[in-house]
């Protein structure tokens, strides 16, 4: 007695189906299977020949097992349009551009063709399907949208990314991950100056990379073509004019200048990890080139916010800073 079919048991009810009626069938043509039977075990072997057998291979009339199981337990038309598709079957190489999602559907390209797909993945190996593997198999249309699903054995290869790190070569992802060590070390020691107290935004901005400071130019649309100590001479001039900084401030969001107020209330110095928990992850990175979507990072693009390391009872602490000449007027304006 069959259980009643669904679009989701029909595949593993049908196959069952073939397998107690054609077994002896099957064995004996299972050498004309057109598909790679050497996979080293047994019963990768059957299900290759089986699906094959089942979904492609055609009597003298045309049909294939699938037709006739159809025709023969299925009675309702729609549903028996969406199973025939199965023979739709697209058997080749697919190079995955996009990782399974929720739903454990990939967006992968073909390497005969260049043609795109979206495949829905089945069994429960979804998380090999990783970005830049390739798989060879079969792919079938089922739903509506256009999207695949995968059928049969898949066999699933590398990235060259991958395969390079197997033979030991260095490879592209090495590359990055040495490049952002590296841009992380030099962060780091631009994000350690010593903060004094009372510390002026000339002594603090002396000692920031000339890329950082270039930025911060820019912000304030200041001449990045002036050497490097008329740059901070122009910030600190922008900064610490009434008018300029009234200007600057308010331009800025509620988040912007709560991050300053809570800054103020610790005289102009605050551990910086406890104004991220109020106001939000610092974005920063060593390139200032992109532009920050943190509340401190727009503040410390804008010259307002300086991070830095200071000892506060015994301990040395990661801490933001309001530099002491813009601070004493900067409350005016929030």
């Amino acid at each position: 007695m069959w259980p009643k079919l669904t679009e989701e048991n029909f595949l593993d009810v049908f196959l069952d189906y073939v397998s107690v009626n054609y077994v002896h069938h099957i064995s004996e043509i299972e050498n004309t299977c057109p598909y790679d039977l050497n996979l080293g075990h047994d019963d990768k072997v059957w299900q290759q020949v089986l699906v094959w057998y089942s979904c492609e291979r055609k009597d003298h009339n045309g049909l294939t097992i699938l037709d006739k199981f159809v025709n023969h337990f299925v009675d309702d038309e729609r549903f028996r349009k969406k199973l025939l598709q199965i023979k739709d079957i697209t058997y080749d190489k697919f190079l995955i551009r996009k990782p399974p999602d929720e739903r454990n559907i990939i967006f992968a390209t073909s390497l005969s063709d260049g043609r795109d797909y979206t495949i829905e993945v089945m069994g429960t190996m979804q998380h090999v399907y990783t970005k830049d593997r390739s798989f060879e198999g079969r792919i079938h249309p089922w739903y509506n949208d256009g999207t695949y699903r995968t059928l049969g054995l898949l066999k699933l290869m590398m990235s060259k990314e991958e395969q390079f790190e197997e033979e030991g070569v260095f490879t592209l992802k090495d590359a990055r991950k040495l490049r952002w060590r590296l841009f992380g070390r030099y962060q780091e020691q631009a994000e350690s100056i010593t903060i004094a107290s009372k510390p002026k935004s000339t002594t603090l901005l002396k000692q920031f990379p000339i890329g950082w400071v270039n930025s911060i130019c820019i912000s304030l649309k200041i001449n990045k073509k002036l050497l490097k100590k008329e740059k901070i001479k122009k910030i600190a001039e922008v900064l610490t004019t009434p008018s300029s900084l009234k200007f600057i401030v308010d331009g800025l969001s509620e988040n912007q200048k709560l991050a300053l107020k809570l800054t103020l209330e610790k005289d102009g110095i605050i551990k910086h990890s406890i104004l991220c928990k109020r106001v939000g992850d610092d974005d920063t990175d060593w390139y200032w080139d992109d532009v920050p979507n943190s509340v401190v990072g727009e503040l410390r693009r804008l010259g307002l916010l300086i991070v830095g390391k200071k000892i506060i009872k015994n301990r040395n602490y990661k801490v933001a800073v309001i530099p002491s000449d813009v601070a004493a007027q900067l409350s005016r304006y929030l």
